[in-house]
Formats: structure tokens, sequence, C-alpha cells
């Protein structure tokens, strides 16, 4: 057996760690957890954050800072533009040139933009902005 134990540390200085394990052994295995490592890191934010808001709503329902389910967040024009050139692989520089920004500009877009998802990293705003269709890759 070989496997995986991904870290998250979340937007509010909670931590959690998955571990994600195969079954068989051997190069050929190791190779096959490389190459998902940063789904596996996403799932494992998806997973912390999740079980983080039924822990809250579980001791605290009353609680107003936990949004109800239904509830999406809203993006500026700025914010997706942002997150879809960090999803097509861009650096905030190369985003930055490419919106005639300042790269500074680009990163406090992608702050806000994980800020309103709840995310824990960029990738995980990213993540979250494709399944809700917040932004669009073609």
């Amino acid at each position: 057996m070989t496997g995986a134990t991904h870290p998250v540390h979340g937007p509010n200085g909670e931590r959690s760690s998955i571990g994600f394990i195969k079954g068989v052994g051997g190069v050929q295995a190791e190779r096959e957890i490389l190459a998902t490592l940063s789904e596996c890191h996403l799932i494992a934010c998806y997973v912390h954050r999740s079980v983080a808001h039924i822990l809250k709503r579980r001791f605290d329902p009353a609680d107003p800072l936990v949004q109800p389910a239904s509830r999406e967040p809203t993006l500026t024009k700025r914010e997706r533009e942002c997150l879809t050139g960090a999803a097509t692989g861009k650096t905030a520089a190369e985003v930055a040139a490419a919106l005639d920004l300042s790269e500074s500009t680009i990163i406090y877009h992608l702050s806000q933009a994980r800020r309103k998802l709840d995310a824990a990293n960029s990738s995980h705003a990213i993540t979250k902005a494709i399944s809700l269709k917040l932004i669009v890759l073609d």
C-alpha cells in the first residue's frame, strides 16, 4: 500500500488533514498518486470546509455567520476575470499584464474571490467558482 496525506489550513486558522491510500504499492502506484495530487488537495479542501460548516451548525445553529446553503456568492466581473486567468495556469503577473492592471490589484481580487467563496486557497476558489458556474473555461 502507498498513499499521501494532505494537510489543510483553513481561512480562519483551523487545521485538518485527510489521507488518500492506494491498495497497491510500487513505482507505478507512486506515479499515479503524484499525477492526482492536485485533485486530492482540492478534495481535501472541500471536505475540510464541509465538515467545518457541519460542526458549526451542530454546535451553534443560530449563528448568523453561518450562511444558508442556498445562498450563492456573487463575484465581480474583475474577480471572475482574475479567477479565470488563474484557472488557466497564469501567474498573477501574467493576469495583470493581460488585464492591464498591477499584480497587487490581481492579488487583491483573488483574495476577495477566495473570501467570498469561503475557499482555503486559490485552487479551492477556482474549483468552487467552476462548480457554481461563476466562471467558465473554454
